[in-house]
């Protein structure tokens, strides 16, 4: 659970931090504080608080700057594929589990927890900060042939136009109509008893 918490608090942080200083510092720090989690947790897995500590908040926050950094990056470089660029970076770092899953299991039986986690670090100290080392900002980017869009205003109904009103009302509309037409049957029904009335009194 600590891992998944300070997993959402590095990518809070790391995604303010990298509009700032730039993609490339916040994926190499993340890449680091990953790999440190790593190797103290190879050390420390022996007592909870050290796992924790190690693997669940350093762990967790270097995943959190190395997750968001590329995403924010992508879409700075292909704002007309927002949907599909972000789409395959999530689908990337999904389709990891995949890899990473069967290898840590093999490396936990074939060398033991401490070695399983020291070669983990290492792969992420390479993998991570080599994937950061290349990033770059892009701020303002426009593609060629795309323009943003641009939000339009809102619109105002105005009280001029009864038939705008009617369609952006319907269901107002339509319940005092009925309240209306309820209202004139009453009045209707009213009307006619008393011109009965009067007409037997006349008899």
């Amino acid at each position: 659970m600590a891992s998944f918490f300070f997993f959402a608090v590095g990518m809070i942080v790391a995604g303010r931090w990298q509009d700032k200083a730039g993609p490339k510092k916040v994926a190499l720090f993340g890449g680091v504080l990953l790999a440190v989690g790593c190797f103290l947790a190879g050390l420390l897995y022996k007592t909870v608080g050290g796992l924790v500590f190690a693997y669940g908040v350093l762990g967790g926050l270097g995943v959190g700057f190395a997750y968001v950094t590329p995403i924010a990056t992508c879409i700075k470089w292909f704002p007309d594929m927002r949907g599909t660029i972000t789409g395959l970076a999530v689908f990337g770092f999904g389709a990891g589990t995949l890899i990473f899953g069967p290898l840590i299991s093999k490396l936990v039986i074939s060398s033991g927890i401490a070695n399983a986690f020291f070669a983990v670090g290492v792969i992420m100290l390479v993998g991570v900060c080599g994937s950061g080392a290349m990033f770059r900002s892009r701020r303002r980017y426009k593609p060629a042939g795309w323009n943003p869009p641009t939000p339009s205003p809102p619109r105002r109904p105005s009280r001029l136009d009864p038939e705008r009103d009617h369609r952006e009302r319907p269901v107002l509309d339509s319940v005092a109509h009925l309240l209306i037409r309820r209202g004139g049957r009453s009045d209707d029904h009213r009307a006619g008893r008393s011109d009965r009335g009067r007409s037997r009194q006349a008899r």
